[in-house]
């Protein structure tokens, strides 16, 4: 079985789309990442279907289950979603993906991806690349543009917590030292091609024009 772990927040003013509210404000960029989710989550409902692959929706915060389960219920998944919706932990990034992979794994997924909702124009055809990309290799990804990646997968024998330790989160090393880590602990990695991550007024005007 296969599984994906969508990492999101609650779409509140301020708390999401930071950079991107500096230019257009704080209530329109959560407003847009509203829609950016939604748009995802309707994708991801498709690719599930079709591949098929559990689904992990993994939000914060932790005490905003049934905000967010009504939120996205507009969605392809409708009412269903409430079921797929787990909080992160505590801690950095880092720590809250490696409790997605665990969680994953232990409920059974061979194969886990994670993925965010910076990239909302993402092809699911890569997905579908990092999957089977998992065939073959202990670890995949897709980079993004700015130095980080926009989805990670692991292989359930393979996986390696040390890729999501120590990491200088939201800088421009994160995919370098995370390939780094997985060289330095004798995993292989099938990498894509990079993508775009929506952070700034740049990224959207990018995104418009695509």
């Amino acid at each position: 079985m296969d599984c994906i772990l969508l990492f999101l927040k609650a779409p509140v003013p301020g708390k999401v789309k930071t950079r991107l509210a500096a230019s257009i404000g704080s209530k329109e960029a959560a407003e847009l990442y509203r829609c950016f989710v939604l748009d995802w989550c309707d994708r991801l409902y498709k690719f599930c279907q079709s591949t098929p692959a559990s689904l992990r929706v993994m939000y914060s915060p932790p005490d905003a289950k049934a905000e967010i389960g009504k939120w996205l219920s507009a969605s392809g998944w409708g009412e269903g979603i409430e079921n797929q919706l787990y909080p992160q932990c505590d801690g950095d990034l880092g720590d809250r993906l490696h409790q997605g992979f665990m969680a994953a794994f232990a409920n059974g997924a061979e194969r886990a991806i994670a993925v965010g909702t910076d990239s909302p124009d993402l092809p699911l055809a890569r997905l579908t690349q990092l999957l089977a990309g998992l065939r073959t290799h202990d670890c995949s990804i897709i980079p993004s543009t700015d130095g980080g990646y926009c989805a990670i997968g692991f292989h359930r024998d393979h996986y390696e917590p040390a890729v999501f330790q120590n990491m200088a989160w939201s800088t421009e090393t994160v995919c370098g030292d995370t390939l780094g880590k997985l060289k330095t602990h004798q995993r292989t990695a099938f990498t894509l091609e990079p993508w775009v991550d929506v952070d700034n007024i740049a990224d959207m005007q990018a995104l418009i024009r695509n």
